[in-house]
């Protein structure tokens, strides 16, 4: 059985974790930012105030995620990873709910946007408690998101 660890993320995880990013996150990181895989977990990571990587195994960087401080004091989380958390998906699940709380020691609010289309993302961010707004157009193409949030 593969096992989940987490630990606090360092520059080298953005280097292993770029290319094996989820198709979602990809489609995700191109129409919301414009940016390339590597492009946006290098700056998620230098801008966080705290981020965490998931490793299968004790060795396989398979999700990152961390919360950027924004203008109004509030916290902008993100996200990303591959296909191997699939491998430990039952033992994240469980551990999501303590790290999204950790993640609020930091600001009264967390929040983001997940793909309206992106099933299993909408199902995470209700999972561990964020409230879902409706779907609205705001990729570069109009791409239909959903804005969560996350309080205290």
């Amino acid at each position: 059985m593969d096992i989940l660890s987490v630990r606090n993320s360092i520059l080298h995880d953005c280097c292993l974790l770029k290319d094996h990013l989820r198709k979602e996150h990809i489609k995700e990181i191109w129409e919301f930012e414009r940016r390339t895989p590597e492009q946006s977990l290098v700056l998620s990571y230098i801008l966080s105030v705290e981020s965490f990587t998931v490793l299968v195994n004790g060795e396989l960087p398979c999700f990152m995620f961390g919360v950027v401080p924004d203008p109004d004091g509030n916290g902008l989380a993100w996200a990303l990873g591959s296909d191997a958390l699939d491998r430990v998906y039952i033992q994240f699940i469980k551990r999501t709910k303590y790290y999204a709380q950790h993640l609020l020691t930091h600001f009264p609010m967390i929040y983001n946007y997940v793909p309206a289309d992106y099933k299993a993302g909408v199902n995470w961010v209700k999972y561990f408690g964020a409230r879902i707004y409706d779907k609205q157009p705001l990729g570069h193409n109009g791409e239909l998101y959903h804005r969560w949030e996350l309080r205290r």
